[in-house]
């Protein structure tokens, strides 16, 4: 790994060429010949600008420069090598390469860099056309006045692929520049939802967010359960997963919180609710409910069903009503119903012997203290001195995420060292001091409690 990067910020770059498929196919070898003097520009460019090319798939490019002027100059300059040079000797009247533009930190490994913002900047360049630059919030701030040269369209926000927060992009320009606007942005605003905004970035999961996405776009699933024990981040990756899934459901994907519903009988009224649909007299709800998706392609997450499990049946009858729907669930318990699909959600992988500082962050776990850590206390490091009571605290705590951010909200007051005796000696580290948290969240007591209260009298007596 790379501290700096993970330190202070890098400015990363996506790249690539729209249509290069269809250009493939027309132009065969003379495409071939484009694509490499393509490849030689963008090259040319990042290294003239102090920039390193991290990677290049295809006609895609990820791009990384320490400083976000730099990164600015590049595409803009990019762009305009691209305008002016004569594709026709090779077939195409002209490659139109959209470009997109992040600023945030980045964790390197090897030759390749990971983490939320990388992702992030692929999708910023996934919603442009060909030809375009976006730019995100956090880059423009980072970059200051670009120049008078440079126009600066503000796209407002909009929701991307994959991310739960709509974000703020702009549209970025040379004044002589021909062109000046584009079509709307490639988002998923058109996309009807209730999903919850996340104020909090996620972070880790990778392996487990792709494995569910793919899981959810696939045809064959019509139920999927989400199932794991209390804290262990069940309805954020569900969350997570779906924001990345959301093209394949352009008619709708609804969230339905089941945290205040008591009875199985209200569980029915709840999905109503989300989907906006009007109880009538001498019809049924699921009846109901299926006339209102049918035909089309929604997804309805079905959130903390563990407490109403004699509802599994009404869910059953629904999907049997409703062919077009797909239902993702999260619960403590499966439901056993036919057609269900089971991904069960492991604590985080915690750190393993021998420890090295330096990489440390690598491992999900302390990866996640980590972040958690530097929202409360921004200077926040993890040092050969730290790093063994960090692992320890995430290791206590058996990698459960909510346990984890609940200590790591304690990084304000207390060393590491001193949160692994708080662990030892009392429980209030293991409280949140958040407002608005739902109260079998508050702490990993409360938490414990919800699954406990689950249990018939024989299972409370045995546990």
């Amino acid at each position: 790994m790379t501290e700096p990067s993970a330190r202070h910020g890098l400015a990363l770059v996506f790249t690539d060429i729209e249509g290069s498929s269809e250009l493939w196919e027309q132009f065969g070898d003379d495409f071939m010949v484009a694509l490499e003097v393509h490849n030689e520009l963008l090259r040319g460019l990042c290294g003239k600008l102090r920039g390193e090319v991290v990677k290049e798939e295809g006609d895609a490019f990820f791009l990384v420069f320490p400083k976000p002027q730099d990164a600015l100059q590049f595409a803009l300059q990019a762009q305009q090598g691209l305008r002016d040079y004569d594709w026709s000797r090779h077939g195409p009247e002209g490659l139109w390469v959209r470009m997109g533009l992040h600023f945030g930190r980045a964790w390197r490994r090897e030759d390749d860099y990971f983490g939320a913002q990388v992702n992030k900047t692929a999708r910023i360049c996934d919603a442009g056309h060909g030809g375009q630059v976006l730019a995100s919030q956090e880059f423009m701030d980072a970059c200051g006045e670009p120049g008078s040269e440079v126009i600066i369209a503000d796209l407002a926000r909009h929701r991307l692929r994959g991310l739960g927060q709509p974000e703020h992009l702009y549209q970025l320009t040379l004044q002589d520049w021909e062109q000046q606007t584009w079509p709307a942005l490639r988002t998923l605003d058109d996309i009807p939802t209730n999903l919850p905004a996340q104020i909090t970035s996620f972070v880790g999961r990778d392996k487990e967010l792709e494995e569910l996405a793919d899981l959810l776009t696939d045809e064959a699933t019509r139920l999927m359960t989400l199932t794991g024990s209390g804290g262990s981040g069940k309805s954020r990756l569900a969350q997570q997963a779906v924001a990345r899934a959301m093209e394949h459901f352009p008619d709708g994907v609804f969230w339905v919180d089941l945290t205040p519903v008591r009875s199985p009988q209200a569980v029915v009224a709840a999905i109503m609710q989300a989907l906006k649909v009007e109880p009538q007299a001498n019809t049924s709800a699921v009846e109901l409910i299926a006339a209102r998706v049918a035909g089309r392609r929604i997804l309805l997450i079905i959130d903390n069903f563990e407490h109403l499990m004699d509802a599994a049946e009404m869910l059953a009858e629904l999907l049997q009503n409703a062919p077009d729907l797909k239902l993702l669930v999260t619960s403590r318990e499966i439901l056993h119903i036919a057609g269900e699909n089971i991904y069960e959600m492991t604590p985080l992988p915690l750190p393993e012997p021998p420890i090295n500082w330096q990489t440390l962050s690598q491992c999900d776990s302390v990866h996640l203290f980590l972040h958690r850590a530097r929202s409360v206390s921004h200077g926040f490091e993890i040092t050969s001195d730290n790093a063994a009571p960090v692992c320890e605290i995430c290791s206590r705590v058996d990698g459960i995420p909510l346990a984890i951010e609940l200590t790591a909200a304690w990084i304000r007051d207390f060393t590491p060292e001193q949160i692994v005796e708080q662990l030892g000696a009392e429980s209030r580290v293991l409280t949140s001091r958040v407002r608005g948290v739902t109260d079998r969240q508050r702490t990993l007591e409360d938490t414990l409690q919800w699954s406990y209260r689950l249990l018939d009298e024989d299972e409370q007596r045995v546990f």
